[in-house]
């Protein structure tokens, strides 16, 4: 782990959060989980996904009505679906809409968002998740679950409530 990979404590609103999203993802039906995909391409705008989509685990998350309450939101832009938070700009132009969202509403850094909302790629059978050339522990594949995300969520709030 690297120094930016440091495990500050979250906070309690945040713990809180993530194990909402947890909670929710562990009863969601396997087939309307697509970890790799922001939301299906049968995604015809509805902010609740009723249509019967796909989607991943933070655009799940702008399903919750106390996420969508506080600003979480699903938009169609002329470049896919992204997830937002409103009144949210990206410091960064590194930062994409999702990147921001997750970080405000859930309190992480970037490795944090890496790890819980980016599959790692596999390039030539090698596993690769990182941020600029730096590892992200514990980042899953596309392929995995919404059981797979809850967990791992859970295990992030674990090792970043020990502080």
């Amino acid at each position: 782990m690297n120094d930016k990979q440091a495990k500050t404590p979250l906070a309690s609103v945040f713990r809180r959060r993530l194990l909402k999203l947890a909670a929710f993802l562990e009863k969601l039906p396997p087939e309307r989980f697509e970890f790799g995909t922001w939301v299906g391409a049968s995604w015809k705008g509805a902010q609740d996904l009723s249509c019967g989509t796909t989607a991943c685990a933070l655009a799940w998350a702008a399903t919750i009505p106390s996420f969508r309450a506080a600003g979480l939101y699903l938009r169609q832009t002329d470049h896919g679906p992204e997830v937002r938070l409103k009144g949210a700009r990206p410091r960064l132009r590194e930062h994409g809409a999702e990147d921001t969202a997750a970080r405000i509403l859930f309190g992480l850094d970037t490795f944090g968002y890496q790890r819980l909302f980016i599959p790692r790629l596999a390039v030539d059978g090698l596993a690769i998740g990182h941020y600029y050339g730096k590892p992200v522990l514990g980042q899953l594949g596309g392929n995995a679950t919404a059981r797979a995300v809850a967990e791992n969520i859970r295990a992030y709030v674990k090792e970043r409530s020990r502080g």
